[in-house]
């Protein structure tokens, strides 16, 4: 694995790791997102949200220390960001704390793609 892809790699292990670890609290949850916690539904899949982050970013720092799976990691990285995007862009909504986490995964997209090219 090249360099520019272990990069890229902890760099978006590093884009994921703030919202695994709001998962932990609703009121971190609820800074993050400008959300209303008291709808305990939103919350549960927030919650939920978070965890798969913490999956998500473990496996960008796993792959890109042993160099396995680098590639299978950063293409499920790269679909996660994208589907973000296109689902935040495709539902109308006034929620700038959406559209900050969808230019995130914009740059995170591209961040990958640049790892991809120079590799």
């Amino acid at each position: 694995m090249s360099l520019s892809l272990q990069i890229a790699l902890v760099l978006i292990g590093l884009l994921h790791t703030p919202p695994a670890i709001s998962g932990l609290s609703a009121n971190k949850l609820a800074a993050l997102y400008k959300i209303d916690t008291s709808d305990r539904v939103l919350l549960v899949l927030l919650h939920h949200r978070a965890v798969l982050f913490g999956l998500l970013a473990a496996a960008c720092y796993y792959s890109a220390f042993t160099q396995q799976f680098a590639f299978e990691v950063s293409v499920a990285a790269f679909a996660a960001m994208l589907s973000f995007v296109a689902i935040a862009f495709s539902i109308p909504h006034d929620s700038p704390a959406i559209k900050k986490i969808a230019l995130a995964d914009v740059i995170g997209a591209v961040v990958l793609a640049a790892g991809w090219a120079l590799s």
